[in-house]
């Protein structure tokens, strides 16, 4: 985690749907490959972005959800779309089954025990301070 400019706490992302199916090609097949992907074999913080509309389509590349888009607000056309093959909601599941056991908190635990240990010194805090 980090400040920002206005002493917001950013956390970073790790990893997130729409970013790996365009710069890896839809590669979303195989639990191993979740395994690999998330580098879970390396204690750190990983924050995992789902996108929920990419989860429903099981979305593998943009093209595919580009042509959704025009139709999900029908629930028929929208649920004939969803794939059956992998995309990200394989990955999804597959994430989840191999982070099972590994320690989880809250986004706002982290930034939280980000506040508590690193005091935000930036101008932004400055002038809230001047009278």
């Amino acid at each position: 985690p980090h400040y920002d400019w206005s002493g917001l706490v950013r956390l970073p992302i790790f990893w997130e749907d729409d970013v790996h199916a365009v710069f890896f090609d839809g590669a979303f097949d195989g639990a191993a490959s979740a395994r690999a992907v998330l580098a879970l074999e390396r204690a750190e913080l990983k924050v995992l972005n789902f996108h929920p509309v990419h989860i429903y389509l099981n979305t593998s590349d943009f093209d595919g959800y580009q042509h959704a888009k025009e139709v999900l607000r029908d629930e028929q056309q929208a649920r004939a779309l969803r794939r059956p093959e992998s995309g990200v909601r394989t990955f999804f599941e597959q994430a989840l089954a191999a982070t099972r056991d590994l320690p989880r908190q809250k986004l706002g635990e982290v930034a939280d025990a980000f506040r508590r240990d690193n005091a935000y010194v930036g101008a932004y805090a400055r002038t809230l301070e001047s009278p």
